[in-house]
C-alpha cells in the first residue's frame, strides 16, 4: 500500500509531471500529422476527381464539337458524301463515325482530352426518295420468274402496281431475304396462274408454297416516289473529263475510267464484247451485250437511262451503284441478236403461258439498288440473278425536300 502511494505521489513531482507533458505533446503531434496527412488524401482526391469532372465536361465539350463539324460537313458536301473523320481541338480530340442500323443513320462523337473520353450522338434523316430504302422498286410492276436455280434476292421489293413471283418446276428457286410490298398485289407462286398446286420454290424469308403473309408480304401499300437527278452536273463532270459523247455510241471490249467518276452519253450507250466501267454512266437508253462490270469509284456510282430502258442481253455484274432506268429494268434478248436492230415485242408478256427463251440465258449480280420508272422485269429470259442490297447515295442526287438533303433526328 505505500509503495502504491509513493508511486502516486511521484507523478505529482518535478520528474514525474515533465513526462506526462511529453507524453502528451507526442499524443496531440499524432493526432495533428494524422488530421494533416488525411487532409492532404482528402485534398488530394478532391483535386483529382474536380480534374476529371472537368475533364469529363471538356471531353464531353470535344465530343459536341465533333458532332456539329459533322453537321457542317453535311451541309457542305451532302448526305451522300458522309465518312469518317478527326480532328484535333482544344489540346484534345474528337473522332466521328457515320453508322447505319436497320435504316437509321448514326453520327457518333468521341471527343478525348488526358486520357478521358465522352461521346455524343446524333442520327439523322436522309431527305431523299423513299425508293432509296428498297432494294428493287418499280412505279409500275415487278415481274421475276426464275428459271435459273441460283435466283437469290437480298433486300425489299416494292412494286407501286403489281410484284409477280413465279419459279419453274424443273428445280429453279427463287429464294427472297426481305419485305414484297405492292400498292395493288402481290402474285407469289403458281396459284396466281391458273394452276392448281402451290408454287413450294418461291421463298419469301424461308416461307414457301405461297404462306407468306404481312409483314413479310404487304398489300395496299403505299405509293413511293423517286429520286431527281441532276443531269446537268453529271453532264458537266464528263465534259471535263473528255468522256461526254454527243450521239449514240457502242463500246467495244472498252474500259471507261472517267477521273470524275461518271460518263455521259446524249444519247443510246451499247456494250458489245467484255467491258469494264470504274464508275459510272449515264445515257438515254443502255444495252448490255457481252459482259460489262462496273467497278465501285469514287462517289458518282450510277448506271442510269434517262430516258428509255436498261437491257441486259448477256451479264452485269455491279459491284457497287444505283441503277436506275426511266422505263424498264430488264434481262432480254432482241428476236434478231445483231447488237442494233431491237426488236423488243412487249406485246405478250407469258405471265399464264410460263414461256421463256431457253437457248439464251443472262446473268444479273449486282450490289446496290435498282429503280424503274416502269417495269423490273426478268420473265422471259432464262436469267441468273444475285441481288444484294446495299445503301448508296451518289452525289448529285438532288433532295426532295428542303434546303439540306439531310434532317437532324435527335441528339444526346
Amino acid at each position: 500500500m505505500k509503495n502504491a502511494m509513493e508511486r502516486l505521489k511521484s507523478i505529482f513531482t518535478a520528474e514525474g509531471k515533465k513526462g506526462m507533458v511529453l507524453a502528451l505533446a507526442l499524443a496531440i503531434m499524432t493526432i495533428f500529422i494524422v488530421g494533416v496527412v488525411s487532409m492532404s488524401i482528402m485534398v488530394k482526391r478532391d483535386a483529382n476527381l474536380i480534374r476529371r469532372v472537368n475533364n469529363s465536361n471538356d471531353a464531353k465539350m470535344l465530343a459536341d464539337a465533333g458532332i456539329e463539324h459533322a453537321i457542317a460537313k453535311l451541309k457542305k458536301d451532302g448526305f451522300a458524301a458522309r465518312a469518317d473523320f478527326s480532328s484535333d481541338f482544344g489540346g484534345g480530340a474528337y473522332v466521328v463515325t457515320f453508322s447505319t442500323h436497320n435504316g437509321r443513320h448514326v453520327v457518333t462523337s468521341v471527343g478525348t482530352i488526358l486520357g478521358v473520353s465522352a461521346t455524343s450522338l446524333m442520327e439523322i434523316k436522309s431527305n431523299y426518295s423513299p425508293a432509296l430504302n428498297y432494294l428493287t422498286s418499280a412505279g409500275d410492276e415487278i415481274k421475276i420468274f426464275a428459271h435459273a436455280p441460283d435466283v437469290i434476292i437480298n433486300g425489299n421489293l416494292h412494286a407501286n402496281k403489281e410484284v409477280k413471283l413465279r419459279a419453274d418446276e424443273s428445280g429453279a428457286l427463287l429464294a427472297i431475304t426481305g419485305t414484297v410490298s405492292a400498292v395493288e398485289k402481290v402474285e407469289e407462286g403458281s396459284e396466281h396462274y391458273d394452276v392448281d398446286s402451290k408454287d413450294t420454290n418461291v421463298s419469301i424469308n424461308g416461307v414457301a408454297s405461297d404462306a407468306a403473309v404481312a409483314p413479310d408480304v404487304v398489300e395496299g401499300a403505299d405509293e413511293i416516289t423517286f429520286p431527281v437527278f441532276d443531269y446537268e452536273s453529271y453532264k458537266q463532270a464528263a465534259q471535263e473529263d473528255g468522256l461526254y459523247y454527243d450521239s449514240n455510241t457502242i463500246f467495244n471490249s472498252s474500259t471507261l475510267s472517267p477521273v470524275n467518276g461518271i460518263v455521259y452519253v446524249d444519247g443510246e450507250a451499247t456494250f458489245n464484247g467484255t467491258c469494264t466501267l470504274n464508275g459510272g454512266i449515264i445515257a438515254e437508253e443502255i444495252k448490255i451485250y457481252g459482259t460489262l462490270t462496273q467497278v465501285k469509284t469514287g462517289n458518282r456510282n450510277v448506271i442510269i437511262a434517262n430516258e428509255e430502258d436498261i437491257k441486259v442481253h448477256d451479264t452485269l455484274i455491279v459491284e457497287e451503284a444505283l441503277l436506275y432506268a426511266k422505263e424498264d429494268f430488264k434481262s432480254h434478248h432482241d428476236e434478231e441478236d445483231d447488237h442494233g436492230d431491237d426488236h423488243d415485242d412487249d406485246s405478250d408478256d407469258h405471265d399464264h403461258e410460263g414461256e421463256h427463251d431457253s437457248d439464251q440465258e443472262t446473268t444479273i449480280q449486282i450490289n446496290g439498288i435498282i429503280m424503274a420508272g416502269e417495269e423490273i422485269k426478268m420473265w422471259d429470259t432464262t436469267t441468273h440473278i444475285n441481288y444484294q442490297y446495299v445503301y448508296t447515295i451518289p452525289v448529285d442526287l438532288m433532295a426532295d425536300t428542303g434546303e439540306d438533303d439531310f434532317t437532324i433526328v435527335s441528339r444526346s
